[in-house]
């Protein structure tokens, strides 16, 4: 598994994708799924693998596999372009939130990629005090935990860069329609912009994100692709925004029987 995923993929020779059933013993073996970004996003992910959970549950107990399947891509795409180029998808860059015609540089930028091969990775489980206490913050100031946890990453970016405004890439699901059931990338990043002032606390700048984030939720069928190229970025220096923050919160629901 270590060397499948040390190996550059092409995206025109590929393969794109790769599966391997690891035998460890009569009854215990471990189901290795790999594909390239391009292909599946996170949530296709488990899509994928709750279908196939289903299937090999229904050969294994003897009941009838189910027959509704996914949504094809080809549906998916063309939803996705008929809604995209709506007014209200684009109606971000000119009303100036979250990015405007002029994009200021990020506060932190995303740094040099790894170089081809090497897969850095790096964990760690926080305490469930953490957790308690960001949600003791949320019940205070009325988002939940997940503003509470974006904003404590502005404002450590705000620590050490001294910038007003921190502009982090927030994945959206961006599924609507067919995408909810359709296996590959629809996962779309937006910029997020969250005006640090110096010594305010905590609860007010939470209440800050939380506000911008009700505020570009509605325009995530705008492809973050698409508006790097109406703001002309392609192929600059210039980003949409620095560092990435996801959430997410759920579990898989495969069951295997």
């Amino acid at each position: 598994m270590r060397t499948d995923l040390k190996t550059l993929v092409g995206l025109e020779k590929g393969p794109l994708f790769a599966h391997a059933l690891v035998i460890l013993g009569p009854n215990r073996h471990l189901w290795y799924h790999r594909a390239h970004h391009i292909d599946l996003d996170g949530y296709g992910f488990s899509l994928i693998a709750n279908r196939t959970a289903q299937h090999y549950t229904a050969l294994t107990t003897g009941l009838p596999p189910l027959h509704r399947h996914p949504a094809p891509c080809a549906r998916w795409w063309t939803t996705t372009s008929a809604t995209s180029s709506q007014p209200s998808a684009k109606q971000t860059v000119h009303s100036g939130t979250p990015a405007t015609p002029t994009v200021p540089k990020p506060s932190v930028s995303a740094g040099t990629s790894p170089s081809p091969g090497r897969l850095l990775r790096s964990s760690t489980q926080l305490p469930a005090r953490t957790l308690d206490s960001w949600r003791a913050v949320a019940d205070r100031s009325g988002p939940g935990w997940a503003e509470v946890a974006i904003t404590l990453i502005a404002r450590h970016l705000h620590e050490h860069t001294g910038a007003d405004e921190v502009i982090l890439g927030l994945p959206v699901m961006g599924r609507w329609g067919p995408a909810a059931r359709t296996p590959a990338m629809v996962m779309n990043i937006v910029p997020l912009r969250i005006p640090i002032r110096h010594g305010a606390p905590l609860q007010d700048t939470v209440r800050v994100a939380a506000a911008e984030l009700r505020a570009i939720r509605p325009h995530q069928r705008y492809r973050g692709e698409q508006l790097r190229r109406d703001l002309k970025l392609v192929g600059g220096s210039l980003r949409l925004s620095g560092r990435w923050s996801t959430m997410w919160e759920w579990s898989s629901t495969a069951e295997w029987m």
